[in-house]
Order: structure tokens, then sequence, then C-alpha cells
């Protein structure tokens, strides 16, 4: 499956990136640009990150799990209320089995994990982009 066809003409799969952490945020902003993906807004807010999501209407959103609080699922819940079209996915370091089971009853398409290369994810975006 190619890139979708987007607003903006660029062909590129478009992403807002939701991450709590300045450095891993901006790491993955360059990484996902450098990798041909459009990072349309890049947070760790999760009212901007929720206004991002149902204006910019991106192909995916990734979602960091570790946001304070229940921050991640909070989001992700509002995500599939206002835009159930948009994919999810929730970028993880590190899940306990209360955290996984939690996680997976929220509305998302997947959990994807962190490691340094960051191909997992990559290979998440393009698989469940629209």
């Amino acid at each position: 499956m190619g890139p979708p066809i987007d607003p903006s003409g660029s062909g590129r799969c478009r992403v807002v990136l939701v991450e709590q952490h300045p450095l891993a945020r901006d790491l993955l902003t360059d990484f996902l640009d450098a990798a041909g993906v459009e990072v349309l807004a890049a947070t760790a807010d999760v009212a901007d990150a929720l206004d991002a999501a149902t204006s910019l209407d991106p192909d995916v959103t990734v979602v960091d799990h570790g946001l304070p609080g229940h921050g991640a699922a909070t989001l992700c819940r509002a995500i599939a209320d206002l835009a159930p079209h948009i994919p999810v996915l929730i970028h993880y370091a590190v899940l306990s089995p209360d955290d996984e089971s939690a996680l997976r009853s929220v509305p998302a398409v997947a959990l994807v994990p962190k490691n340094i290369r960051g191909h997992d994810l990559l290979e998440a975006i393009h698989e469940h982009h629209r």
C-alpha cells in the first residue's frame, strides 16, 4: 500500500506526534521526517494533541504511553469519539501487564514498542495509515 493522497499534495504519510519528553519528541520528529513521514504537529499536551488530530486530519496519530496521569488513554478515547477514522498508535517503552490490559481496552489501533532505531514505529505508521 502506497502513501495516502493528502490535502497538502505532498503524497507523504501525515502524523500527529504526542510525546512527553522534548528530546524524544525532537528526535522522533527528525527520524520520521527523514523517513518521508510528515509530522503535522508534535506536542506533549493532550489538549493540543486532540486539537491537532481533529483539525489537521492526520493519517495516523502516535501517542506516548507515558503521558502524565491517564493522558494517553484519555486522548485515545477522545480521538476515537471525535475522529474515529484516524488510527492511533500507542508508543511505549515499558508496559506492565496491568498497563497493557488497560490500554487494550482503549480505542487504539496498536501498541508499538519504543526502540533506539525506531523501525517498529515507522513500520506501524505505514501499516496503519489510511
